[in-house]
């Protein structure tokens, strides 16, 4: 196991000084974009927010244990905080990339002609 210390000089660490994404997995796709400045911080034992998040991500039969496991395995982690200067949701509902909805428009005929 890494040394937390050693996590914050790795490049992704460095990295994520500028940008964070965050998906949920299943369709429709749903990705926050968040760019901005981040805070890496060692902290002692595992901070709530963590389990907080693997208990969403974690079937109920996984979780039995886990909370425990996880608190007795790490003496202390890193906690990354961003502070959001630009945000974008991307649910293919409402919104979509860039590149998606230009090709979806070059696909659309326009109004009053049919291929």
């Amino acid at each position: 196991m890494a040394d937390p210390a050693q996590v914050m000089e790795l490049p992704i660490a460095r990295q994520l000084l500028r940008e964070e994404t965050i998906d949920v997995p299943g369709p429709p796709p749903r990705v926050l974009l968040v760019r901005g400045p981040a805070t890496l911080a060692t902290v002692d034992g595992v901070p709530d927010r963590y389990l907080e998040a693997s208990r969403r991500a974690l079937p109920p039969e996984a979780w039995d244990g886990f909370d425990t496991q996880v608190r007795a395995m790490y003496k202390h982690m890193v906690a990354i905080t961003v502070t959001p200067e630009w945000a974008r949701l991307l649910d293919f509902e409402t919104t979509a990339p860039e590149a998606v909805e230009k090709l979806l428009r070059q696909q659309t005929p326009p109004a009053g002609r049919h291929s």
